[in-house]
């Protein structure tokens, strides 16, 4: 076999990887999307003119880290359950160790080390205790519709212990919500992060990258989400969670 053939059969086998790997892309693509539509169906539309009233006697508020290179890789979640019928706020944190490796800007971000993360739980012993945390109070996070969601189910279905879209509860995205109520021409706002809403909202924190704090944040940004959408259910959470972000 001549160079010239060798090479012609490298660059043929390099083609197909390629051709393989954006199939596989496309299908990952195309499984999101399909998993993001079925998700939008249970979401409240919090700022709609149309929202219906909102049950808010269990709010299940939280928020995940993930390690950085894909997206259904986590190192953090954080809850806060709030059941206001009985007068309990209980929380769910837990720490994991990456299956692949941390990102430095996720470091520098949440100030974890490899090291910190070595030897954590494993993912696939955590996930089946969030969902059952969760359970069939509403959900309520910011920009969990587009991707919190999203990788929790991706990640159920890596691991074989659900089928991706098993876990979808009825939930609020905050994000969501900030960009019905403000969205327009004359939009005051330049940035939507969480931070940056309730800052916007008179309630300022420190930039915050970890996932307990920030589900705290979440509910008490609905709060004041539900105030500025003249909403009922506003009164219902006034002060829950805020002393503790303060």
């Amino acid at each position: 076999m001549n160079d010239k053939t060798s090479d012609a059969k490298r660059e043929a086998l390099r083609q197909k990887r390629r051709a393989k790997a954006m199939a596989a892309k496309l299908r990952r693509q195309e499984a999101r999307a399909a998993l993001r539509e079925k998700l939008r169906q249970r979401e409240i539309p919090v700022g709609a003119p149309d929202c219906p009233p909102v049950d808010v006697t269990r709010i299940v508020a939280f928020d995940t880290e993930r390690a950085g290179f894909v997206e259904d890789d986590f190192i953090e979640i954080g809850a806060v359950r709030v059941d206001l019928a009985a007068g309990t706020v209980e929380e769910f944190h837990a720490l994991m160790e990456p299956r692949t490796r941390l990102n430095r800007h996720v470091a520098a971000m949440t100030g974890f080390t490899p090291e910190d993360l070595k030897g954590q739980e494993r993912q696939r012993d955590v996930l089946p205790r969030f969902v059952r945390f969760v359970g069939d109070a509403v959900a309520v996070g910011h920009a969990i519709g587009d991707n919190d969601l999203i990788q929790i189910n991706l990640a159920l279905a890596r691991y074989h212990l659900a089928p991706a879209g098993s876990f979808a509860p009825v939930f609020i995205d905050t994000e969501h919500a900030s960009h019905r109520l403000f969205d327009g021409p004359e939009c005051p706002i330049q940035k939507f992060g969480l931070t940056a809403m309730l800052t916007h909202l008179g309630f300022p924190l420190e930039e915050r990258h970890r996932a307990l704090d920030d589900a705290a944040a979440s509910f008490v940004l609905l709060r004041y989400l539900f105030d500025l959408a003249h909403r009922p259910e506003a009164n219902r959470l006034r002060g829950v969670l805020e002393e503790r972000l303060r």
